[in-house]
């Protein structure tokens, strides 16, 4: 059976990949902006294979219930520093936790190394779940299972629990 994750303060849980992954949890909060994040790496791979699960908060009402719009306005720029050029493979409305989210899988060049990297987000109140994995294109069929799964497995109590996460909300301001 394989082993579960849930950060410290709750927020994220999900189902470590398994043998040469090491993942580390870490978090930030000031003010009304916090961010919780799971980053786990392949130890063996060169560039690093990794796999990130992050709830952070987002105090624009434009961007809550708009997970497309993330990725329009503010992920595709940070893709911009990120690689040295990125296009779009696909790009679709999907499902996490049941509630509604965008997902964007991407091929790009980073330093001369193809990466692909898959996205997805979903907005609850101005909580933002985002999913991702980050591989070379090399990788891809070998690490590809590891990547579904964990996708699959992420779980982000600001979705199950949107109401009491508000009321969280509320008492970090205090």
């Amino acid at each position: 059976k394989q082993e579960r994750l849930t950060t410290v303060d709750a927020l994220i849980s999900v189902t470590v990949p398994g043998d040469g992954w090491t993942c580390s949890e870490d978090s930030f909060h000031a003010d009304a902006t916090s961010a919780t994040w799971v980053r786990c790496h392949l130890t063996a791979s060169d560039p690093e294979v990794w796999l990130m699960a992050k709830d952070y908060t987002v105090a624009d009402e434009g961007l809550q219930k708009a997970p497309k719009r993330l990725f329009e306005d503010h992920y595709d720029k940070n893709y911009h520093r990120m690689f040295d050029s990125h296009r779009y493979l696909s790009q679709e409305e999907v499902r996490h936790q049941s509630r509604p989210g965008f997902e964007v899988l991407l091929a790009a060049n980073a330093s001369g190394t193809a990466i692909q990297l898959r996205e997805r987000a979903v907005v609850e109140g101005v909580h933002v779940a985002l999913v991702t994995a980050h591989w070379p294109e090399a990788e891809g069929e070998r690490v590809q299972p590891a990547v579904d799964s964990w996708f699959a497995s992420v779980r982000f109590e600001s979705l199950d629990n949107p109401r009491d996460m508000a009321q969280a909300q509320e008492r970090w301001q205090l």
